[in-house]
């Protein structure tokens, strides 16, 4: 599916809100607003501005406006809750309902709407699962959690592990992990499996572990960790680095209750103890610096409306683009 601008009055519209927009003056995109007040883009503009300005309600009252009038324009075959209705990103008209609705999933998590914002990014990975053109796999994981739907992340790393590489992905390794152990509490069952994922998490990627540490306040037996967290630090791309910032900074909470806690410092102690004669330690070196290559071309400009993750989130969204491409 596509959208399709009217030659005859939209895309006049559209180079009135490029001039407008190019000024760099918020008062002349507006004055477009007031002429024309149900134009996609200068709504999305301006909840941006308001966003920025700390504006949050009037964010999102446009944002809300501007998802309103890509809705009545679908085609009456559209159908966002099926799984086989897609939309190219490439398209330039068709980028206004991705960042629309990736924002509004910004909007929805900071008032802690997880369910919602779990829903509309499954509807946004959905709408292009081979592009994912917002990353949504760099958070999907996370909105899953917070909503206690363990099953989702396991059966969406068995369907898409081998053609996206999840479990190469820093937020992904955790996840399993965390996702594994309460599956298993409610299974009673022992928590071997989980045990396993969560070393072999800490052992690829131990910056995460010490940001959780730092972040949760959580208190280990030895520094061994983050002795190993230096050292692997240095081998670490940028894109690498910022996708672990990433992660913590929007996971941290699902670190912080009681069994958790136990069950990752008793791993993390453990790590600490026998990472050099842990299996895989070596390994996961070299494939750190196979996946993770700096990225030559510029980011991605639609990953930049990550909004208050937009400081690392640009990197960290060329990197996994790099290592899910099809080969």
């Amino acid at each position: 599916f596509k959208y399709s601008h009217s030659k005859a009055n939209y895309q006049s519209l559209q180079q009135m809100f490029w001039r407008a927009s190019h000024l760099a003056d918020p008062h002349a995109v507006k004055r477009v607003l007031e002429i024309h007040p149900y134009h996609i883009d200068t709504l999305l503009h301006l909840s941006e501005v308001c966003r920025v300005s700390e504006d949050t309600q009037t964010a999102s009252d446009l944002m809300n406006r501007a998802l309103f009038c890509l809705e009545k324009a679908f085609h009456p075959s559209f159908n966002v809750t099926s799984l086989s209705c897609r939309m190219d990103y490439n398209r330039t008209e068709n980028r206004a309902l991705f960042v629309a609705i990736f924002r509004q999933v910004l909007f929805v998590s900071m008032k802690s709407c997880w369910q919602t914002g779990f829903e509309l990014t499954k509807l946004l990975f959905n709408l292009s699962p081979e592009q994912d053109p917002m990353a949504c796999l760099l958070f999907i994981d996370t909105l899953a959690l917070k909503v206690e739907d363990y099953n989702f992340v396991l059966k969406f790393v068995d369907e898409f592990d081998h053609s996206k590489k999840l479990s190469m992905l820093p937020n992904f390794a955790f996840s399993i992990a965390l996702a594994n152990f309460y599956k298993e509490i409610v299974e009673k069952e022992s928590h071997q499996k989980s045990d396993k994922l969560l070393q072999s998490a800490v052992l690829k990627y131990p910056m995460i572990a010490s940001l959780i540490c730092e972040k949760c306040s959580h208190v280990i037996e030895s520094n061994a960790l983050f002795v190993m967290n230096e050292r692997v630090t240095k081998e670490h791309t940028r894109s690498l680095t910022q996708q672990c910032k990433l992660y913590v900074e929007r996971a941290s909470d699902l670190w912080k209750d009681p069994e958790v806690i136990v069950w990752f410092k008793r791993n993390v102690d453990f790590v600490n103890n026998e990472h050099m004669t842990m299996k895989g330690y070596e390994n996961s070196i070299s494939s750190r610096k196979s996946v993770f290559s700096e990225p030559s071309a510029e980011c991605n400009e639609a990953h930049l409306h990550v909004g208050h993750l937009r400081s690392f989130c640009a990197a960290a969204h060329h990197s996994l683009r790099h290592f899910t491409r099809s080969p």
